[in-house]
């Protein structure tokens, strides 16, 4: 947000030029992703920069890149006259990148116990991602509008993000962690919905909270990195 804040009054073929740097550079540097998290050289400050560029968790490179198109998804969405042509490339991105999936045979990584699904965020990844964005944000505009009811639960967790993702590190450490689960597919399946229910319950209640100001007790400086605003 900082970053974004500072840049965003550039005009607008420099921000997406600014995103496609920030997407493909891992894919064009070739860079390694490591998926140990203990790293015996964690103090070399190169090594620190290394993670923070390229292999943390959600590095600069190449996470930045969704502010700054979902900024430039606003101002497109107010231009009438852009309605077919990123209806096409949402449909295009999204169908181009599951083809895209579908024909990378890497296998999927694990850390600590954990498949990765978004590390590293790879350019098949990062098509199939924006794709299906720009398909809910252009491509189902009419039927599917950001005010309609259909979407107004993604809405709902999108917005307090901060907050579910600080809450899904709580239920993980004291819950999920805790339990000891069989290699069986509707156990994991069972575990995830009862995990994912207290989240959107949640969630809702503090929405609902909001709207009718009785959080306004609370600081906005607490609030805010919290995501309850």
């Amino acid at each position: 947000q900082v970053i974004l804040a500072l840049i965003k009054r550039l005009p607008s073929w420099a921000l997406l030029l600014i995103a496609l740097i920030l997407m493909s550079l891992p894919t064009v540097l070739q860079t390694v992703y490591r998926f140990g998290i203990a790293d015996p050289n964690w103090n070399s400050l190169s090594i620190k920069l290394y993670r923070w560029a390229f292999d943390g968790w959600f590095p600069v490179f190449p996470w930045l890149s969704f502010p700054i198109i979902g900024y430039l998804s606003l101002q497109w969405k107010n231009r009438t006259n852009t309605n077919t042509w990123t209806s096409v490339l949402s449909v295009l991105l999204f169908i181009g990148g599951c083809a895209f999936v579908f024909l990378d045979k890497n296998d999927q990584p694990f850390r600590e116990g954990y498949v990765e699904i978004f590390y590293p965020a790879t350019l098949a990844y990062l098509l199939v991602a924006y794709g299906f964005c720009y398909l809910l944000l252009f491509g189902l505009s009419k039927p599917l509008s950001m005010t309609s009811k259909v979407l107004e639960g993604i809405n709902l967790l999108g917005r307090h993000s901060m907050f579910v993702y600080l809450f899904h590190a709580l239920l993980i450490a004291q819950i999920v962690s805790k339990l000891t689960l069989q290699n069986n597919l509707w156990s994991i399946f069972l575990v995830l919905t009862v995990f994912y229910g207290p989240d959107i319950v949640t969630t809702f209640g503090l929405e609902v909270l909001l709207r009718r100001k009785k959080l306004d007790f609370v600081p906005k400086w607490i609030r805010k990195p919290l995501g309850l605003y």
